[in-house]
């Protein structure tokens, strides 16, 4: 059980020692907080959480932090420490409790890429008579990027400018099994160095769409003033970069659109065509004859189709002498012609086949996914006529990505919609999340 420790019990002479004189082993807090900080790494890579990356990194370099400054006392009980050592590993102790409750949940992704332990460890100053004592990195977590440099900015002493009393210097950088060659260190203030790793190093470990965890070591020496002489110490600092995923998120696209179907709206579409005066005597010729009417893009001739001669004797008493070689549906429903021939008085043919219109029947539901890509542009394809459509997902920090046609979010930013023919392209562009390495 998690101690609660008053800043009056803090401050007397023997409250602390009291408290833990039968109290935890040095070494068992430390190692717990690591085995703690190994699960943490083990789950995130499953739930692909970049901020449980993060956890497992503060727990990581707590107890790395602990087990230098505690050194020979760490089969020593809590409670025989210096008042800093006791007062570190009861944070450690916290830390390590609410780790184990951990939950993936949304958050910023910028909130993932610092790592920050300051409240474990207090004001650097405290800690003067270590040789080594890192407070925090910045840079933990990264975007995919084909060239170029990621950063990593680490605090804390045993890095940054040199002092009176203390040289040091970043000497090895191990990512997963391989010793690098070609890392930078850049001193920028006391407490402060940057590393620059080459982007072709963590290239083999980027994924389309899950994050890739890579565990680096940085080696750094330190040379510091003693009684009898410069000595020299080596300190190893483990920790887990996470490499975002290439693709941002998976979004659906809705929107509603008619459902568009072919329906009569007349069963017998009639026309009426009479032939010509080939009235005869003698040798008897017979002249073909073609009645044809079209319609628009929106209607088409169907099946079944007919015709029929004028059957009225007294008016057309000759349309014995025509005859109907058949009504046919030609250009793809679009025009409907009667063949025939005559060789008499003009007749009058009635000739008929159902009529349908391309005409709404219902609304239907589309959904269509696409990728988004850190800093490119999302184009979304919908029919002219569309007013309304949704683009929903989660992004890789689990935030809930929610846009509404020509509106924007922290995720995605409105362009512009374009016309091209029937359809309209709506463009957005996908943001790149502020104070992540890219």
């Amino acid at each position: 059980m998690l101690l609660s420790i008053s800043p009056a019990l803090l401050l007397s002479g023997c409250g602390l020692a009291g408290i833990f004189a039968s109290g935890p082993i040095a070494k068992n807090v430390i190692q717990n907080a690591q085995e703690t900080g190994d699960a943490l790494i083990a789950n995130a890579r499953n739930a692909g959480d970049a901020l449980e990356v993060k956890a497992a990194n503060e727990l990581s370099v707590a107890a790395n932090n602990a087990a230098i400054t505690v050194g020979t006392d760490l089969n020593k009980k809590v409670g025989a420490l210096s008042t800093e050592n006791r007062l570190l590993l009861s944070r450690l102790e916290e830390l390590t409790s609410q780790s184990k409750t951990f939950k993936t949940s949304a958050f910023e992704l910028k909130e993932s890429t610092y790592l920050d332990i300051t409240t474990l460890t207090g004001d650097l100053a405290r800690w003067s008579q270590y040789d080594f004592l890192l407070q925090s990195i910045r840079g933990i977590t990264q975007l995919q990027k084909p060239d170029g440099t990621y950063v990593l900015t680490f605090v804390g002493i045993g890095f940054g400018t040199d002092s009176s009393k203390r040289s040091q210097a970043v000497k090895a950088v191990q990512v997963g099994d391989n010793a690098l060659s070609s890392f930078r260190e850049n001193k920028v203030r006391a407490y402060t160095s940057e590393i620059s790793i080459p982007a072709s190093v963590f290239g083999p470990f980027g994924k389309e769409r899950a994050i890739s965890i890579i565990p680096i070591v940085i080696t750094v020496e330190v040379i510091s003033e003693h009684p009898f002489g410069k000595q020299s110490h080596f300190y190893k600092v483990p920790v887990s970069v996470t490499l975002m995923p290439k693709v941002a998120s998976a979004v659906t696209v809705t929107w509603t659109e008619p459902i568009m179907e072919w329906v009569t709206v007349n069963s017998r579409q009639e026309f009426t065509g009479t032939t010509d005066d080939h009235n005869q005597h003698g040798d008897v010729r017979q002249f073909p004859f073609t009645f044809s009417n079209k319609v628009d893009d929106n209607h088409q001739f169907a099946e079944p189709v007919s015709c029929q001669a004028n059957t009225f004797a007294e008016t057309q008493p000759n349309c014995q002498y025509s005859r109907c070689n058949g009504v046919k549906v030609l250009g793809g429903g679009k025009s409907l012609t009667l063949n025939g021939d005559s060789w008499g008085s003009p007749c009058t043919y009635h000739y008929w086949a159902p009529l349908q219109e391309y005409k709404p029947t219902g609304e239907k539901s589309v959904v269509k996914q696409y990728d988004l890509i850190y800093g490119e542009h999302l184009v979304v394809e919908l029919p002219l006529s569309t007013t309304f459509w949704k683009i929903q997902g989660k992004n890789a920090s689990f935030e809930t990505i929610d846009v509404v046609a020509r509106t924007s979010d922290a995720n995605l930013k409105f362009q512009d919609l374009i016309s091209s023919g029937p359809v309209q392209r709506a463009v957005y562009l996908v943001s790149t999340p502020d104070g992540v390495g890219q």
